[in-house]
């Protein structure tokens, strides 16, 4: 059993052998990272490293799941952009163009747009804290990742400075649905056998 951002993390990693620093944001149904220091997947001295989808982004948000209020995961996650949309998320569609022909292009650019915002709000603290130079977006929103790695670049820029934030890459995943469980087979491959795929 493992986390599934740090297990997408790891796979990540294990594709680009020049990188040493890498965190990997994934948004689903939650937001988490995983986060790659000097070659090695960090876990934390609680396991907890990378639950970013629970750091306060607005202090009048909504509840969340945890317990506190305006977290991340309440104004970025999947469910969260759809909810802002009117879309029920266990009725409409994962993909940001099928709800762009339902509820219209403009509100889904903004709902987007919003959600990348403050996913650069925090993802600037871990960049500037950590130096990492390679972020990797893996949405569970179909067809989302331009605006949102747009905005996210956008924040960088304006909260870091400005020398690290041009260094800093920014990608979408391209392992599609395929990316935890790849993870987690190559964390078996070297937990287990010791096999490291670089």
């Amino acid at each position: 059993i493992a986390n599934a951002a740090a297990m997408a993390a790891l796979v990540e990693y294990r594709r680009r052998p020049t990188d040493r620093n890498l965190i990997l944001v994934k948004l689903g149904r939650g937001v988490g990272a995983g986060v790659v220091i000097d070659g090695t997947l960090h876990r934390g001295e609680h396991s907890a490293a990378g639950e970013i989808g629970h750091v306060r982004v607005r202090d009048d948000g909504e509840a969340c799941r945890c317990g506190n209020s305006g977290c991340l995961e309440t104004v970025a996650s999947v469910p969260a952009i759809l909810r802002r949309l009117g879309a029920d998320p266990e009725l409409q569609p994962w993909d940001a163009l099928a709800l762009a022909g339902l509820v219209g292009d403009e509100p889904v650019r903004r709902a987007l747009a919003e959600a990348g915002r403050h996913l650069g709000m925090v993802l600037a603290n871990v960049v500037a804290l950590l130096d990492i130079g390679h972020v990797v977006l893996a949405p569970d929103l179909r067809n989302a990742s331009d605006i949102l790695i747009d905005e996210i670049r956008t924040e960088l820029a304006s909260r870091i400075l400005p020398a690290t934030a041009d260094l800093v890459e920014i990608e979408a995943t391209q392992l599609g649905g395929d990316l935890v469980l790849a993870g987690a087979a190559s964390g078996v491959l070297v937990d287990r056998l010791g096999v490291v795929l670089r």
